[in-house]
């Protein structure tokens, strides 16, 4: 029987127990043997050594993000060389920071990949709070900025310049949107047609509701 490497031993047990962490997972981790999953990440890796051409080409699949980071930051360098700021936008942040917090926490304060351009400024957004577990030690760097609702004046302000003015669409858009920014704008987006404002909102408004 093939014997597992000893790194391939370590990555799986450590991504098993993990993995028994989770909710609704964890009985299947522990009935996983270990060994077989070393195995089959030392045959994967074979394989790629195989098929790919290069060492450098096996080390960008086995661990892209390792590999990948470093040109990212090498070419948003020069970028920010030719541009007196430079400015990254994360949208959807509750969703897509369980995934991001730990590369993007290195990538801005430890320089693990390298060097960050001093006028790159990176832009979180989204509905909860960054997790003080990973970026505790970095708050008082970090400048939270809470997007308050649309007073009414803003909100017809923001109707009006799409061209919406029809008292009933005004109202109909602030009942549904909360005056929560996002969803006025999306609402405003409907726009009027041809003068038909009050039949195109409308039915966009109850299709949404």
């Amino acid at each position: 029987m093939q014997v597992a490497s000893a790194s391939s031993r370590v990555a799986a047990q450590m991504g098993l127990v993990g993995l028994g962490m989770l909710p609704g997972v964890g009985a299947f981790a522990g009935a996983v043997d270990p060994r077989q999953v070393a195995q089959s990440a030392d045959r994967v890796r074979a394989l790629l050594s195989v098929r790919l051409r290069s060492h450098d080409d096996v080390h960008l699949v086995m661990k892209p993000v390792e590999v990948l980071t470093p040109v990212f930051l090498e070419e948003l360098s020069d970028v920010a060389q030719r541009h007196p700021r430079v400015v990254l936008f994360f949208d959807v942040y509750e969703r897509t920071g369980p995934l991001l917090n730990v590369w993007l926490r290195d990538v801005v304060f430890n320089e693990c990949f390298g060097a960050l351009p001093a006028n790159v400024q990176i832009v979180l957004s989204g509905q909860g709070r960054l997790d003080a577990g990973i970026w505790g030690d970095w708050m008082g760097q970090i400048t939270e900025v809470a997007l308050e609702v649309f007073t009414e004046e803003e909100v017809r302000s923001l109707l009006a310049g799409k061209g919406i003015t029809a008292e009933e669409v005004v109202e109909e858009v602030l009942l549904l949107s909360g005056r929560l920014p996002l969803l006025v704008d999306m609402l405003a987006q409907a726009g009027p047609e041809d003068g038909g404002d009050e039949v195109k909102v409308s039915i966009v408004l109850r299709s949404t509701a």
